[in-house]
């Protein structure tokens, strides 16, 4: 079967998966509920393609999700959009799945007119690196020192052709 890639609008089954992974890797820290965690990945009926998150599954298993939204860190509204919530289970890391949802992110924001994707990490910055994105600033954020990188989706989709 391989792998595949799935909109979790599509697939809601994966909701409550997909949010024990963010509320462990992101929000329990942030003092929200596992229970306000799985709301925010409840799709709702939008007429915009934004927000979207996508699972990848390894045959029908679900290893990894990551969320395009218009707007992920609230120091910086003016920024958008954002990759987001880029979880890879544990037991699934260090076989490239974060690579491989990070550029279908990537895609899913170019096919829908997107420029520049935006997205803030305190942990993963040289993954984000050597795939092209760079380093804009380090603002605090929660007590934390992060960094916001960015991507300009347009260039290195014409330096690929």
């Amino acid at each position: 079967m391989g792998t595949q890639i799935v909109a979790l609008r599509d697939r809601m089954d994966l909701v409550p998966v997909v949010a024990k992974w963010a509320h462990e890797e992101f929000w329990s820290y942030a003092g929200r509920t596992l229970e306000q965690t799985q709301v925010l990945f409840t799709p709702v009926p939008r007429e915009t393609w934004l927000p979207r998150t996508f699972v990848l599954l390894q045959d029908e298993t679900p290893v990894g999700t990551a969320s395009i939204v218009e707007h992920d860190l609230d120091i910086r509204p003016e920024l958008a959009p954002w990759l987001a919530a880029l979880v890879v289970d544990r037991a699934a890391r260090g076989r490239g799945h974060s690579r491989t949802l990070i550029k279908f992110v990537e895609d899913f924001a170019r096919d829908n007119g997107v420029e520049t994707l935006w997205l803030f990490t305190w942990s993963a910055e040289g993954l984000y690196a050597k795939l092209g994105w760079r380093a804009v600033e380090r603002p605090e954020h929660n007590g934390y020192e992060v960094v916001v990188m960015n991507k300009d989706l347009v260039i290195h989709a014409q330096q690929q052709s």
